[in-house]
């Protein structure tokens, strides 16, 4: 079963190499049947901002500690992924359950970095490419962020 066309224009906006690697392990993750769902992958730094003044400057839960351009999300290096249950996407997972655990194995073996694996602050929603650049590289290259071409 193909990825979906929603999850498809979310691959679409990562970096070519990483959004290759990402469709594999969706596909992988499609061919098992488990239930996973990109909630987000290309970040612009004005919504970075946005979800950076949650729980700070603005009502609801912190919901990172990135602002704009310090996040992979900024520069197409990045995924959130969350399974869905009931057939809707939930952030209300368990990170250690066995479905997740073999979507994290699925991810690994495609070379991606789990969230989850992080010393101190985890986020077990988020993927990311093995060897990534440093923010500070990404940032000179991308100075406002990474654009994928639309052609």
């Amino acid at each position: 079963m193909p990825i979906s066309e929603r999850d498809q224009k979310i691959v679409a906006t990562l970096q070519p190499d990483f959004g290759q690697d990402v469709y594999a392990w969706i596909n992988d993750c499609e061919a098992e049947n488990l239930p996973v769902y990109l909630a987000e992958g290309l970040r612009s730094f004005e919504r970075s901002d946005h979800l950076y003044a949650k729980g700070r400057t603005a009502a609801g839960p912190k919901v990172t500690n990135a602002r704009a351009g310090q996040s992979y999300h900024n520069f197409g290096l990045a995924v959130d992924a969350v399974l869905t249950i009931n057939g809707q996407p939930s952030w209300e997972f368990d990170p250690d359950g066995p479905i997740w655990r073999r979507v994290v194995a699925l991810a690994k073996n495609r070379g991606l970095q789990w969230g989850g694996d992080w010393k101190g602050f985890k986020d077990p929603p988020h993927f990311q490419p093995g060897a990534v650049p440093t923010l500070i590289e990404c940032r000179r290259k991308w100075p406002k962020g990474w654009k994928p071409k639309t052609e």
